[in-house]
């Protein structure tokens, strides 16, 4: 018994011993600390695209593609060359448009109306100006009567006597010296007016012959009447 206790003893000395001495972990060294650098986060570059090679840039266009549309160009205006624009008029009204519409049908050739308001003389115009009131008015006409001229009219609205309209300024002159001797002092003026003129844009071929004035108003026409002549330029847009 006494051998056992001794025995216990000295096992508990030894395990003592190898778990101060022998077990303890070792303190880490300063140095070892130090030999190891700082761990650095660097920035993410940013992604690069991966470069085109020269093979794959796209092909410029070809010559043969401009050739072509030069040839095009070429062709348009050589077919624009060969056709011309006319134009046919004065034309006095619509029924003589479509007189002259009809006629170019049958000729096959087709006509584009167009209209143009224009002032035109209307005539000569014998009046007498500043007669206040009715009576003035009356009373000029009846003396205008007395002495041979006839048709006299009293305008209300602008204190007038109207004494005719001549289409010729030698006739209004001898009116206007009339209306003299019956003591009144004659005005003589010339009076346009607004109409509205026809014209037909033919477009043909230049190596065809355009129809005659006379075949195609069937000669009623008289003196300085309708012509042919270049179509009127478009007018340019407002900007």
């Amino acid at each position: 018994m006494r051998a056992l206790l001794l025995g216990l003893l000295l096992a508990n000395v030894l395990f003592f011993a190898w778990a101060t001495w022998v077990d303890s972990p070792r303190p880490a060294t300063a140095a070892a600390g130090a030999s190891l650098p700082d761990l650095q986060v660097l920035p993410a570059e940013p992604a690069r695209e991966p470069a085109t090679p020269a093979s794959a840039a796209p092909p410029a266009p070809s010559a043969p593609v401009a050739a072509g549309a030069a040839v095009a160009d070429a062709g348009h205006d050589a077919a624009a060359a060969g056709v011309r624009c006319m134009s046919i008029g004065p034309l006095p009204d619509a029924e003589a448009s479509r007189g002259v519409q009809v006629a170019l049908v049958a000729r096959k050739l087709g006509g584009r109306e167009r209209t143009v308001v224009v002032e035109e003389l209307e005539g000569y115009w014998v009046h007498i100006d500043h007669l206040a009131d009715e009576a003035a008015r009356l009373r000029a006409i009846h003396k205008l009567q007395v002495a041979g001229i006839h048709g006299a009219v009293a305008l209300a609205e602008t204190s007038q006597v109207s004494v005719g309209l001549f289409s010729e300024q030698a006739s209004a002159e001898q009116r206007a010296a009339a209306v003299v001797k019956a003591g009144y002092k004659a005005e003589v003026g010339p009076r346009n007016h607004a109409v509205t003129r026809y014209w037909l844009d033919v477009e043909a071929p230049a190596a065809v012959p355009l129809p005659t004035i006379d075949a195609l108003l069937g000669g009623a026409h008289e003196g300085t009447g309708p012509a042919w002549q270049p179509c009127a330029a478009p007018a340019a847009a407002a900007p």
